[in-house]
């Protein structure tokens, strides 16, 4: 279920400029040099669990990721909350949530009890699923839940470097689309956007995401930076293949700015349970560490990078004293 959601969650919006291809990517509109294979290494979910915490925390600060999500509303987002603000110069976004899947952990969300609200079930809990929230959210609600989730992240420290969402509800609806883009304008906090080209509208459309005329119109006038592409670890059978498969998603990273988004966690009894005995995410957490995966990025001349050195480069301002990553060094 976890990947599932992941993958849903990752159908980001695809913006349309006009219908010509750009002769730029991304990654050189930002000044990296023509040709340059730029990525985002991307963990998801800080704040739903310790498991998800400590690996989050020790990637980053090992250099193997190079950006975090964190959920505002997560049982755990206090202790993360509380790590990063001593670490203020690694890269943190807010994954905005709307639903939690999971039997276990629970959080509730932060308007819930501020008057009747279509984002939660009959006992006052999120819906478990996109299908549920969408079939009852009023945008006005989902406005509301948004601001808050920000602001508890600000109030917590956090300078939220771009907003990231749980699942993919918030490009589902066109009205819901409106509220989470109007966000990320009214804070000046980047969205997964990926530009569209033809070949992308191939992709998006033979994985079966219909997009609405109304979306692209209002996608059109995104102001901030986009992607060139994203990528999602995919699960394997065995520990081996997981290694392989995540070393050949590297090697078939195209120039440009691509996003690689990861699950990792801490093995341990709980996240078993959490997972339904999902070894996926504590695999990611190893493999991330293996040798191979580092050769594989230095012999590929991938160039790493995070959301903040992207709008300093979009807002023209000086370039940060610290490298924010692993990998070869931002040109």
């Amino acid at each position: 279920m976890a990947m599932k959601l992941l993958l849903r969650s990752m159908i980001v919006v695809l913006a349309i400029g006009n219908t010509q291809i750009s002769a730029q990517t991304w990654a050189e509109k930002l000044g990296f040099p023509k040709g340059s294979r730029v990525v985002i290494l991307s963990g998801r979910e800080a704040g739903v669990s310790w498991e998800s915490n400590e690996a989050n925390r020790e990637l980053l600060e090992g250099q193997k990721l190079s950006s975090v999500e964190t959920v505002v509303t997560g049982p755990w987002f206090e202790s993360f909350a509380k790590w990063s603000k001593d670490h203020s110069d690694y890269d943190i976004g807010v994954s905005f949530a709307m639903i939690n899947p999971y039997e276990a952990p629970t959080w509730p969300l932060l308007t819930a009890d501020q008057g009747p609200t279509t984002l939660v079930d009959a006992q006052g809990s999120p819906w478990k699923t996109d299908v549920q929230l969408l079939a009852q959210a009023d945008p006005e609600h989902v406005k509301n839940e948004l601001d808050a989730q920000i602001q508890k992240a600000k109030a917590a420290g956090l300078a939220p470097s771009h907003l990231g969402t749980f699942t993919g509800a918030a490009f589902s609806r066109f009205d819901i689309m409106s509220v989470f883009l109007g966000a990320a304008r009214k804070y000046w906090i980047p969205a997964p956007v990926v530009e569209l080209t033809p070949e992308m509208v191939e992709r998006f459309k033979a994985e079966g995401f219909p997009m609405d005329q109304r979306m692209i119109d209002l996608i059109a006038q995104y102001p901030l930076p986009k992607l060139d592409d994203l990528k999602v670890v995919s699960p394997a059978d065995t520990y081996d293949k997981k290694v392989k498969g995540y070393c050949d998603l590297l090697r078939d990273v195209k120039p440009g700015l691509t996003l690689i988004v990861h699950l990792p966690a801490i093995e341990s009894r709980g996240l078993q349970l959490m997972n339904g005995g999902d070894q996926h995410r504590g695999w990611q957490m190893k493999m991330l560490s293996e040798e191979v995966v580092s050769k594989t990025m230095k012999e590929e001349k991938l160039v790493v990078t995070n959301w903040r050195e992207i709008m300093r480069r979009f807002d023209g301002k000086p370039a940060a004293a610290k490298a924010p990553a692993r990998g070869n060094n931002q040109q």
